[in-house]
């Protein structure tokens, strides 16, 4: 991501990691809003610890101004500074998300996961409908919490675990886990 002078304040920003950037994004953010401009994105970047000269905060922002109206997507930021994940972890998200989705919809939704013992609802306050639609909310992106979740947003959830987890077995295992089910291995 970047060429020229824009590369070395590139590196700065992966190197500190999507969670402090995120962190810092909850600062300045507007209400509802999810776009920054670039007097936004550099109070942004100061907030998370990154002291960029202009020219660099500048570089930086015109690589995200994919339109060039002045407004950076947040959410195509985190996404863009995420390393890419491998080819092995892609498939296997994607077969537990197919195993997931039990009415084939490409959603996951409440209706999957009725009876699926996905989450103990014995101490939850509410029905099971809105334990599982809290539960749901949780993967999906900033644009809205609708409880129900596509495979982008599957993917993007599990693309920033994969951040964390350094073994594909153990990443494999949190998927089983968490969804309760069997991943074929032999991809």
């Amino acid at each position: 991501a970047g060429t020229g002078s824009s590369q070395k304040s590139w590196r700065r920003c992966v190197w500190r990691g999507t969670s402090g950037l995120k962190l810092a994004f909850r600062k300045i953010v507007k209400k509802n809003s999810y776009t920054l401009n670039s007097e936004e994105f550099e109070q942004y970047l100061k907030n998370a610890g990154l002291s960029l000269e202009t020219e660099e905060v500048a570089a930086v922002f015109k690589e995200f101004d994919r339109d060039g109206n002045g407004a950076m997507d947040v959410n195509e930021f985190f996404i863009a500074l995420r390393p890419p994940m491998s080819e092995y972890r892609k498939k296997v998200i994607m077969e537990v998300f197919q195993k997931i989705d039990k009415t084939g919809d490409g959603v996951i939704t409440i209706e999957d996961l009725k009876n699926e013992g996905i989450i103990n609802t014995t101490f939850c306050l509410g029905s099971v409908d809105e334990a599982l639609s809290s539960f749901l909310k949780v993967f999906e992106t900033l644009d809205g919490k609708d409880a129900k979740v596509t495979k982008e947003e599957f993917v993007h959830f599990y693309s920033d675990v994969s951040l964390h987890v350094e073994e594909d077995q153990a990443f494999v295992s949190i998927l089983e886990k968490v969804w309760k089910v069997k991943v074929n291995s032999t991809y």
